[in-house]
């Protein structure tokens, strides 16, 4: 699909389902689908995969350079007791929801919540936890 958002590796657009085999060996719980790109909850909750257009960092890798394939999305905490049970993908944005109630966000200001109150960075490249 556009911008790589299906993850084959390309941006051809499909009209039957396609397995993934970058996912193969990742059992996928939760999916979530935005404008222009996928993310992806796999290993009971433990692991979090993002492909497709990352214009404003709405993929969460630390950059703002579109994806074709899955991309693990990484933690600046290595918490491994987090369990994310929901993803949601909106234009220019991601929120992750997490067993215990936390929230996670990332991607453009303009498009969702902001973690904070400040006026930089305009957009967030990796996830931020939602202090509420």
């Amino acid at each position: 699909g556009e911008y790589g958002k299906l993850g084959h590796g390309d941006s051809t657009t499909l009209q039957t389902p396609k397995l993934i085999e970058i996912l193969l060996d990742f059992p996928v719980c939760s999916v979530s689908l935005g404008e222009n790109h996928t993310i992806t909850i796999t290993n009971e909750g433990k692991k979090v995969w993002a492909m497709g257009n990352n214009d404003f960092g709405q993929l969460g890798v630390g950059d703002q350079e579109s994806k074709n394939v899955p991309t693990e999305i990484t933690f600046e905490d290595e918490d491994d007791s987090r369990v994310f049970k929901k993803a949601i993908a909106f234009q220019g944005g991601s929120c992750l929801l997490t067993e215990s109630g936390d929230i996670y966000f990332f991607g453009s200001r303009k498009f969702g919540y902001s973690p904070s109150y400040d006026i930089v960075p305009e957009n967030y490249t990796k996830p931020q936890k939602v202090e509420y």
